[in-house]
């Protein structure tokens, strides 16, 4: 009887565990790769979610950035323009922290050519 009772017990726990995952954050960014001439904006539409608000951090990939704290944003449509003296393949990353802290990266290249004016 103990037996059938412990085995029934511990059935209804991984049932449970099983039903109710636990939900992580997500970031998506896209477009995941683009060229550009110099001095030609890249484009990247940013998206996130879960549990609102959320903790975000969005990294060019050349020392410069866009933080967004406690936010209840979704998502963002981010352009920049980078101006390397030398062909260079410049990598972002989005990271997003939610509410229950969950946490998602995700990354992106932009493809830059350099400027003659270096």
């Amino acid at each position: 009887m103990r037996r059938s009772i412990l085995s029934v017990a511990l059935a209804a726990v991984l049932v449970a565990a099983a039903a109710s995952p636990a939900a992580a954050a997500s970031a998506n960014i896209t477009p995941y790769t683009q060229s550009h001439g110099y001095g030609v904006a890249s484009h990247w539409t940013l998206t996130w979610g879960t549990y609102s608000p959320y903790t975000v951090f969005f990294d060019y990939g050349d020392g410069n950035e866009h933080d967004w704290s406690s936010t209840t944003l979704s998502g963002y449509y981010q352009s920049y323009t980078f101006w390397p003296c030398n062909t260079t393949r410049f990598e972002q990353q989005l990271a997003v922290r939610d509410s229950h802290n969950g946490i998602a990266n995700d990354y992106s290249y932009a493809t830059e050519t350099g400027g003659v004016q270096c």
